[in-house]
């Protein structure tokens, strides 16, 4: 069953047949939203008595059915967490949820395992793991677990490589991570699945213009690393026919002398390796 976080931990300190009053902070009970009926930031009072204590259940021994009763819920249980911006407990709902939905019972058995299960549910499995994975994805984005999130997201498209909301989530963490080239050929992927999607266009819009920035910087830099310093006051109007001959020797000797480099480190590498 899932409660609320303060249930958890105070009832894991009780004893057998023991009565307790167990006052819960917002922060432990349903926060700065609320359920209705309760109000935002309310502090809960509860009477418990804990009448028995039980282990959970091996997965192991659980039916198919069993496993996605229980995912589902440790799932809804992580959305209603990242909903209210508690990411911490969502990504461990999230990851509870997917030990549930394991095809195989253990390590040992596997094969027999999953000879038992049949194809209709070992695809029903799949698909709620993929439904966790994306969910899990998009709270690791949150906290910025960008290789993470990608792991989870990678998961989802190895199944369903035109799935959505994992393409989505690719492209985005490939832009948070600087990896611009990248993220622009996974939305205009996305675009050409789905013409309509206007966010599409504005990632896009934005991914072109980081690409010319970065293909600015970078001409820069390889100016200055071959010494060629830009005057933005002169035009290039202005140099005399003289000069231009003399910049052109200049490139031209450093592009030969650095090339010279290049061979003899290639030549040595090869017979000292």
């Amino acid at each position: 069953m899932e409660v609320i976080q303060g249930l958890d931990l105070a009832i894991a300190l009780m004893d057998v047949d023991e009565v307790a009053e167990i006052i819960v902070d917002p922060r432990f009970a349903y926060g700065k939203q609320g359920k209705k009926p309760i109000p935002p930031d309310a502090t809960i009072t509860y009477m418990v008595e804990l009448k028995a204590v039980e282990l959970e259940p091996e997965i192991e021994t659980l039916s198919i059915s069993q496993r996605r009763e229980i995912s589902n819920k440790k799932r809804e249980r992580g959305n209603w967490w990242f909903v209210r911006m508690e990411l911490p407990f969502a990504i461990q709902c999230y990851r509870r949820a997917l030990e549930y939905l394991s095809s195989a019972k253990s390590n040992t058995n596997q094969n027999e395992e999953e000879d038992s299960f049949s194809d209709a549910e070992l695809q029903i499995l799949l698909e709620d793991r993929i439904k966790v994975h994306n969910n899990l994805a998009a709270a690791l984005i949150k906290t910025e677990a960008y290789d993470a999130a990608l792991e989870n997201v990678e998961h989802v498209l190895r199944c369903q490589p035109q799935n959505v909301k994992a393409l989505f989530r690719k492209g985005t963490i490939l832009r948070l991570k600087g990896e611009y080239a990248k993220a622009y050929a996974i939305f205009t992927e996305m675009q050409r699945l789905n013409p309509e999607m206007k966010i599409c266009t504005t990632e896009l819009i934005t991914l072109k213009d980081k690409l010319s920035k970065d293909a600015k910087k970078e001409k820069h830099l390889y100016r200055k690393m071959l010494g060629v310093v830009e005057d933005t006051k002169n035009s290039s109007k202005n140099v005399k026919p003289d000069d231009k001959k003399k910049f052109t020797k200049g490139i031209f000797w450093t592009l030969v002398g650095a090339a010279s480099v290049a061979a003899v480190s290639i030549f040595v590498h090869k017979f000292i390796s």
